[in-house]
C-alpha cells in the first residue's frame, strides 16, 4: 500500500504487501521504487496532509491502475445510464405542480387578477372575464385577436406582461416604466443588467402570446443584453466569421478552377454551404431564439 501526501511536493511512504510480510520504505522514496509498487497492481491512497516544503517543485505524474478503466467504463455507460436513472425518477417523484395552473375560481382578490405566471394557460385556457388594470383601476383588459400597431399608441384595453408574471394595461405599463426600472407590484427588477436597458414587456394577444417567453417563476430569465445590444454585438462577431467564410470561398474556388480535381470541388461546394449559412446560423437564428426564449 502507498500512502501519498499532496502538497507543494508529491510525497509518500510506500508499503509492500508481499506474502513475506510488511517493508517500509521512507518518505520521499524515488519514482524508480513507486513504478515498481504500481507494477504489482498495488494500491494509492491520498492523504490531505500537505508537508511544510518549499514552493514551485515540479511533481512527476503517477498513473494509478484501474482508475483508466473505471473512467472508460464510466464514459461508455453515463449516456444509458443517466436516462436510465431520471427516468426511475421521474416515476418516483411526480413532476411539482404550481399552484396558480388550478383552474381560477369566479371570484379573486386584485392580487390574482394582475398576477398570471402561465399567461398560455390562463388566457387559452381559463379566458378570465372583467379583467381591469390594476395601475389605473379602470381600464378594461381583453384578450384580443392582435394589436393595432398602425400608431404608438396601443389601447390600454390590451395587456401587456412582464417577466415577473404580472400583467396591466400597456399603455399604463409603459407610462409606469418610462420613470421607474421595476414592476409595480412585485417591485422587480426590470433591466439588462450588462447594459443597464429596460425590460420590454410582451403583449397578450392571440398574435403574439406563443411567442411570450417563460416567466421568471417559471423559470424564466432576463439576460444580461437587451435584443438590440445583444444582436449589435453578436452581429460584430458574425460578420468576422462572415468575412472568414468568404475570403476561404474565393480561394477554394480559385483552387478548383487550377486543378478541377474531385477533392477541390467536394472543398468548395463546403466552402460555399459555409459561406452561404453562416449569417442566417450565427446571426439571425441565434437573435430568433433569443426572442422566443429570453426577456
Amino acid at each position: 500500500m502507498v500512502f501519498v501526501e499532496q502538497g507543494p511536493l508529491l510525497r509518500f511512504t510506500a508499503f509492500s504487501l508481499k506474502n513475506e510480510g510488511c517493508r517500509l520504505k521512507a518518505p520521499g522514496t524515488s519514482c524508480e521504487g513507486l513504478d515498481s509498487i504500481i507494477a504489482s497492481r498495488e494500491t494509492i491512497i491520498f492523504r490531505n496532509t500537505p508537508p511544510q516544503l518549499p514552493e514551485r517543485v515540479s511533481v512527476p505524474m503517477v498513473m494509478v491502475p484501474g482508475i483508466e478503466r473505471a473512467q472508460r467504463r464510466y464514459l461508455s455507460t453515463r449516456r444509458y445510464g443517466s436516462s436510465e436513472n431520471c427516468s426511475r425518477l421521474r416515476q418516483a417523484f411526480p413532476p411539482f405542480v404550481n399552484d396558480w395552473l388550478r383552474p381560477i375560481e369566479p371570484k379573486f382578490s386584485d392580487v390574482e387578477r394582475c398576477f398570471f405566471p402561465s399567461p398560455k394557460t390562463m388566457f387559452l385556457i381559463d379566458q378570465p372575464e372583467g379583467l381591469v388594470c390594476q395601475i389605473c383601476q379602470h381600464s378594461k383588459l381583453s384578450f384580443q385577436n392582435h394589436a393595432d400597431k398602425r400608431t404608438d399608441k396601443l389601447p390600454d384595453s390590451v395587456p401587456a406582461i412582464m417577466p415577473c408574471g404580472h400583467v396591466a394595461g400597456v399603455r399604463c405599463l409603459t407610462t409606469w416604466l418610462r420613470d421607474h426600472q421595476n414592476c409595480p407590484f412585485c417591485r422587480q427588477e426590470l433591466i439588462h443588467s450588462k447594459c443597464g436597458h429596460g425590460v420590454a414587456p410582451r403583449h397578450i394577444t392571440m398574435e403574439e402570446i406563443f411567442l411570450i417567453p417563460a416567466t421568471i417563476p417559471e423559470g424564466g430569465l432576463i439576460p444580461e443584453l437587451c435584443p438590440r445590444c445583444y444582436a449589435t454585438a453578436l452581429r460584430t462577431s458574425a460578420e468576422a466569421r462572415f468575412d472568414a467564410c468568404k475570403r476561404r470561398f474565393v480561394q477554394a474556388r480559385r483552387r478548383f478552377f487550377t486543378s478541377e480535381s474531385q477533392a477541390d470541388a467536394r472543398f468548395l461546394m463546403h466552402k460555399k454551404t459555409d459561406f452561404e449559412n453562416i449569417m442566417l446560423e450565427e446571426y439571425y437564428a441565434k437573435i430568433t431564439n433569443t426572442w422566443l426564449t429570453c426577456w
